[in-house]
C-alpha cells in the first residue's frame, strides 16, 4: 500500500472503537456520553504526513489527550520558521489540554495549551568537525536535535451522527527552544481540519 500511516490509523480506529461507553439516566431517557475521542488531521494526508490524536473528556468543559505526528516532505516545504537554513521535522509528541467554551455541546470553540517532544533535522548549517590534526574547522553539514516546545492553539469543533463524530478546525503556533543554538523557533502546528469518532 502506498500510504502505511492510513492503515496505521485504520487499525486504530478500529481497536478503539471496541471500547466502552457510559450510560447516564437523566429524565427517565438513556443517554450516552462519549468519554472518549480518536481523530486525525485530514490535511497532513495530502502533504505526505499522519497526525492522529486521542482525547478524555474529564468534565463538562475540560479534556486531556496526547497527539502524534509524523512529517514529510512536503509538510515541510510549509514551514514558516525561515531560521535561513534548512530545516526538517522529523516527527512530533503532544500531549494537550483543552478548555471548551460551551462545554460538550453540539458547537463550541476551544482553546488549547500543549507542549511538544520533536526531532528535527538541520541541514546546510555550519559545524564545527575536528581534524586528525585537532584541529577545529567549521563545515557545512547536519545536526539532528531532540527538541522541547509549547505551544496554544484556538479552534472550533462541531458533532454530527448523534454526536458519534466530530468535526474541527484549529490553528496552532509551537514555540521550539532549540537546545543547538538556544533560540525560539516559531512554527504552525496542530493546524487543519480533524475528523473524529467518539466513543
Amino acid at each position: 500500500m502506498r500510504n502505511p500511516h492510513f492503515v496505521l490509523f485504520c487499525t486504530c480506529f478500529m481497536v478503539l472503537s471496541s471500547f466502552g461507553q457510559k450510560e447516564d439516566l437523566e429524565k427517565n431517557r438513556t443517554i450516552t456520553l462519549f468519554k472518549n475521542q480518536i481523530s486525525s488531521n485530514l490535511p497532513y494526508f495530502l502533504v505526505n504526513s499522519v497526525e492522529l490524536n486521542y482525547e478524555r473528556i474529564l468534565g463538562r468543559k475540560f479534556a486531556l489527550g496526547i497527539g502524534w505526528a509524523s512529517y514529510g516532505d512536503g509538510f515541510n516545504k510549509l514551514d514558516v520558521a525561515g531560521n535561513g537554513y534548512a530545516q526538517r521535522a522529523n516527527f512530533e509528541i503532544n500531549p494537550f489540554g483543552r478548555f471548551y467554551f460551551n462545554g460538550n455541546n453540539k458547537k463550541s470553540h476551544f482553546l488549547e495549551i500543549f507542549a511538544s517532544l520533536n526531532k528535527n533535522e538541520s541541514s546546510d548549517i555550519f559545524v564545527r568537525n575536528t581534524t586528525p590534526e585537532g584541529y577545529g574547522v567549521y563545515e557545512k553539514g547536519t545536526i539532528v536535535t531532540k527538541d522541547f516546545g509549547m505551544g496554544i492553539g484556538y479552534g472550533y469543533r462541531f458533532l454530527f451522527a448523534k454526536d458519534r463524530l466530530s468535526l474541527e478546525g484549529q490553528i496552532g503556533l509551537r514555540t521550539n527552544f532549540e537546545t543547538y543554538w538556544f533560540v525560539v523557533q516559531s512554527s504552525l502546528v496542530r493546524t487543519g481540519i480533524r475528523i473524529g469518532y467518539r466513543f
